[in-house]
């Protein structure tokens, strides 16, 4: 009874670790993305993104800054279009190196207008796909 606890408890930490990650794909990690814009989870988006690090930077620190500023901004545009009502991977990108990666994507709001948006993607050092917001 011990060893089917025992194992029923790591695979429920295997699941929570896999839910935490960036996404395996590009494209899961765009659609995590735009499902936190949906949700209104910024601070979720801000922790897909993938900082520059620079010497005196408060990663903490930026990661509230852009969770901040989507609020203020980006909530406003998602509201003026009765929020978002869906999101579709149109396509996905991967440059020749595997370090970038582009991703497709359609956006229909809740009033039924629809916009395409392409979303940047790097590998991180540990591998993983992150969102790029540098230039």
């Amino acid at each position: 009874m011990k060893k089917l606890l025992g194992l029923l408890s790591l695979v429920v930490v295997m699941f929570v670790m896999a839910a935490c990650s960036g996404g395996s794909t590009p494209g899961d990690v765009a659609e995590k993305a735009v499902k936190c814009l949906k949700d209104k989870d910024y601070k979720g988006y801000a922790d897909l993104v993938e900082f520059q690090k620079k010497e005196d930077m408060d990663v903490d620190k930026a990661r509230e800054e852009l969770a901040g500023l989507l609020e203020s901004k980006l909530s406003k545009k998602v509201e003026k279009n009765d929020g978002i009502a869906s999101y579709k991977v149109l396509s996905e990108e991967i440059a020749e190196d595997g370090k970038s990666a582009v991703v497709n994507m359609e956006i229909t709001f809740g009033n039924g207008d629809t916009e395409k948006s392409k979303v940047k993607l790097m590998k991180n050092d540990s591998g993983d796909w992150r969102l790029d917001i540098g230039k």
